[in-house]
């Protein structure tokens, strides 16, 4: 199974700082709203407790499967020599 085009499926993946930070709290938001049935069965503190660490392990997981960015050589305004 190739899970290599599921992340991008579910949600976008946002450029700049803090992306992961966004992927997380997009995931959180989409399972609260999808489980809020089960809030008043387990309890609120618990549900929210289980709804950040589930979306913890997704990020992970969906992290595992985007290519590393390759980062860019600065220079430091020197030239190389002739």
């Amino acid at each position: 199974m190739n899970n290599n085009n599921i992340a991008p499926s579910i949600i976008a993946i946002p450029k700049g700082k803090g992306w992961k930070k966004q992927i997380r709290e997009t995931l959180q938001e989409k399972l609260a709203q999808t489980l809020a049935d089960y809030k008043p069965v387990i309890g609120e503190k618990k549900f929210d407790d289980r709804i950040r660490k589930t979306a913890r392990l997704f990020r992970e997981d969906i992290l595992k499967s985007i290519p590393k960015r390759q980062k860019k050589e600065k220079s430091n305004g020197q030239q190389a020599p002739a």
